[in-house]
């Protein structure tokens, strides 16, 4: 076997390892857990180069998330989801590059230049595509099979005003992913403890929120509109939070948003 499988290999059973090493040490059910990192494991390709992405109906994998980027109707996010669903695990390695800071980097460059451009031309040029939109809405769509990409996504809480769809996404993991989200509940930084404690909230008034019961039907609410929906929530929270700790100041008419660091959110 090639080196570079026997290493991606060994990525994914590293990742699953620490994570039940996690939840044991905190007494959690570990069933739903082991049974992911078996299914994963079992499932989960190798990266092969370029030529070797993993396709659907004739597709390659990146041409079905940049569906995502700029989509022509809900309808377009829908049918990229379904492939992505449909590709499975062998779209993982390749979902986890996009997260990489270095691509957001080259990313938030990009996107400098074309609000930059929407000064000076008209009509208006499509937003460039945003890697990690696409990586979020392509683990969204694996939900419980993205469950190895949780230490990636961990990462990506470090970034200065975390997005809150990271967590949103480890929800959607499982068991593994409410461990996640419980622990940053107690975080030392006010912006995670804030985004943790209205995930939780919307957790317990509302699990559709994150698993939706017609995730795949027609009108199933896409990831674009659900993480919209969370993002005011956010600020909604963020603006009482603000009068409770500036009461001469009251509740702002209108918050600043918590932006976060990768300006991976969509234009509503």
């Amino acid at each position: 076997m090639p080196n570079g499988q026997q290493t991606l290999k060994f990525d994914f059973f590293l990742r699953g390892n620490l994570l039940c090493k996690m939840a044991v040490g905190n007494r959690i059910n570990i069933l739903g857990i082991i049974v992911s990192i078996v299914f994963v494991t079992g499932c989960a390709k190798t990266r092969e180069p370029a030529e070797m992405e993993p396709s659907y109906q004739g597709r390659s994998l990146s041409s079905w998330l940049a569906d995502f980027d700029n989509p022509a109707s809900p309808a377009t996010e829908a049918m990229a989801a379904a492939a992505v669903r449909q590709i499975g695990s062998p779209a993982l390695p390749f979902l986890i590059e996009r997260l990489s800071e270095a691509q957001n980097d080259d990313y938030l460059r990009n996107l400098k230049r074309w609000q930059t451009s929407q000064e000076n031309f008209r009509p208006p040029v499509l937003r460039p595509p945003s890697p990690r939109w696409e990586a979020f809405s392509g683990l969204d769509a694996l939900g419980v099979l993205a469950m190895p990409a949780l230490p990636d996504l961990q990462k990506l809480l470090a970034e200065k005003r975390p997005d809150p769809a990271v967590l949103y996404l480890a929800v959607r993991t499982g068991p593994a992913g409410l461990f996640m989200l419980n622990e940053y509940l107690t975080n030392n930084i006010p912006e995670l403890r804030l985004e943790a404690k209205v995930l939780s909230d919307m957790l317990s008034e509302n699990p559709e929120a994150f698993f939706p019961g017609n995730s795949v039907g027609p009108d199933a609410p896409t990831f674009r509109r659900r993480i919209s929906e969370l993002n005011i929530k956010v600020m909604q929270a963020a603006a009482v939070d603000y009068s409770r700790t500036h009461p001469q100041a009251g509740l702002p008419a209108q918050p600043a948003p918590l932006e976060p660091a990768s300006s991976s959110k969509p234009v509503p």
